[in-house]
Parts: structure tokens; sequence; C-alpha cells
């Protein structure tokens, strides 16, 4: 599957065109996609400019926004934890569906989180959330936010990707190059 500022597109393994989603909201002209998670509820997720949409395979569906859930758009990064909840990164802010439905939020406001701006979301083999932000990189442990920036090591406080390797070490992809963190 891959996103575009145009929708969606799912090609299959011999570059076959299996589904192409030019208008995930109804009346869009387009939709710009910046994520995609398959959750396990079975659901196709897709975080766009105007928020989230889930595809059951036939129909598509939103999760509206409120001042419960996620409340801000554009959606730039969803993450299903170990745990099967969603995180959900926003322009906005962070937040969080528990598994029972329940939603938390978190802004800079209100937590030591380093920027509401959250770009890029990953979970270590520890069970902390890496969040890449705007303006420099928050780990969260369940109850606190460590937060780096260029003076930690970091090429560039605008993160643009994280992912793990084998031995657990953090790759970060910023606007100035990448770093290699092991966490501790």
């Amino acid at each position: 599957a891959t996103g575009d500022k145009l929708g969606l597109s799912v090609i299959d393994p011999d570059g076959n065109l299996l589904l192409r989603a030019d208008s995930i909201l109804s009346g869009e002209a387009g939709t710009w996609v910046f994520d995609i998670a398959f959750g396990p509820d079975s659901l196709t997720y897709v975080a766009h400019i105007e928020g989230i949409s889930t595809y059951d395979g036939s129909e598509w569906n939103s999760i509206v926004r409120t001042s419960e859930n996620y409340a801000a758009a554009p959606v730039y990064d969803l993450l299903f934890d170990r745990d099967s909840s969603l995180w959900v990164g926003t322009f906005f802010g962070l937040a969080h569906r528990h598994t029972d439905g329940r939603w938390e939020n978190f802004y800079t406001l209100s937590t030591d989180i380093i920027s509401n701006n959250i770009r890029t979301l990953e979970q270590d083999d520890q069970g902390r959330l890496w969040i890449g932000t705007g303006n420099g990189l928050s780990i969260y442990d369940g109850k606190n936010f460590e937060n780096y920036e260029m003076d930690q090591g970091l090429p560039d406080i605008f993160l643009r990707d994280i992912t793990f390797d084998a031995s657990n070490n953090a790759w970060i992809g910023t606007d100035d190059g990448f770093s290699v963190f092991d966490g501790a």
C-alpha cells in the first residue's frame, strides 16, 4: 500500500493495482495520506490530512474527531503498540486510544512532551513510545517523557522517521541526516 496527496493505492507483489482510493472522504477531490497501519481488529487505518479513516475491505469509515479523542488533524502517524492500543500523532498533539476505547491526549501544556507537532511514532522492545516531533524527540515510558534535542546528538530537531534495528538501536531520520541512538 502506498499513500500520496491524491489518496491510497494497494498493489500486489506482481505490480497489479488492487485498490485505488482517490477520495477516502466523501466529497473530497483528494486526500493527502501520511501513514497506513493494520489494526488488530482486521481494519486498515489511514492517517490523512483530515483525520483517520478505516477500511474493512469493502467500505470506508471515518473516526470522527471530537474533543474526547484525537481532536485535531492532520494526522501524521498511527501506531498500534504491543498491547494493541492505538497511538495517534497529529500536528496538534498525541492521542492514545486504549483497548477499552477510552481516549487520552498529551499536549505540551499538560505534559512534558517536547512538541505538539507529532511526526513519527515507534515502540521499542521495552515498550517505550518514541515520539519524533517537529521540535525533537520524546521517549515516553508510560509515566514520564524524556526529551532530546540537538544538544543530545540529533543532527536536526525536525524528525521524519524512527525505526529500530535488531539490537534495538533507534535509527532517527531528521531534516539534516540521521542518528543512531541506543536509548540508554
